[in-house]
C-alpha cells in the first residue's frame, strides 16, 4: 500500500490512487502467491478501459446514456457475485462515467486507470511472492 501511495505522490497528476485502489481490493488474508483475482481485475479493467472508449468518440443521446449507465449497473450487480473478470469490466466505464460528470472522457484519465491497475496487481503480487519465501525461511 504504502507503494501505490508514494507512486500517486511522485505522479500525484496521474491519477495513481487507483493503484492503491486496486491493492486494497485485492488484499486477501490467505497468501496467495499469484493472486487470482488480481489477475481478474487487471483483465477486466483493461477491458472495461476499451469499453469506456465508447465514451472518448461519441457523446451519446440522454435516453442512450441512461440505459448505458442502468446496464452497467445491473451488470456489475449481477457480475460482482458471479465472476469478478466481468464485474471488473463494467464497473471501470461505469467508474469512469461517473468520475467524468456524464461528459465524455478523456483517454488519459483511462490509460491512468489501467497503468495504475495493473501496477498494484503487479506490486500485489510481488509482495506476496516475497512474503510466501519470508515465510517459508522463517
Amino acid at each position: 500500500m504504502a507503494l501505490t501511495l508514494a507512486m500517486d505522490g511522485f505522479w500525484p497528476e496521474r491519477h495513481a490512487l487507483w493503484a492503491a485502489l486496486t491493492v486494497a481490493l485485492l488484499c486477501r488474508r490467505q497468501l496467495e502467491p499469484v493472486p487470482i483475482r488480481a489477475s481478474q481485475r487487471a483483465l477486466g479493467a483493461a477491458l472495461g478501459v476499451l469499453l469506456s472508449c465508447l465514451f472518448l468518440f461519441h457523446t451519446p443521446s440522454r435516453g442512450a446514456f441512461i440505459l448505458f449507465l442502468a446496464g452497467l449497473g445491473i451488470a456489475s450487480m449481477v457480475a460482482r457475485r458471479h465472476n469478478y473478470m466481468l464485474y471488473s469490466m463494467v464497473a471501470t466505464p461505469l467508474i469512469m462515467v461517473l468520475v467524468g460528470g456524464g461528459r465524455p472522457i478523456g483517454e488519459a484519465i483511462l490509460v491512468d486507470r489501467l497503468v495504475s491497475t495493473v501496477a498494484g496487481a503487479v506490486l500485489l503480487v510481488a509482495v506476496n511472492v516475497v512474503v510466501a519465501k519470508m515465510i517459508k525461511i522463517l
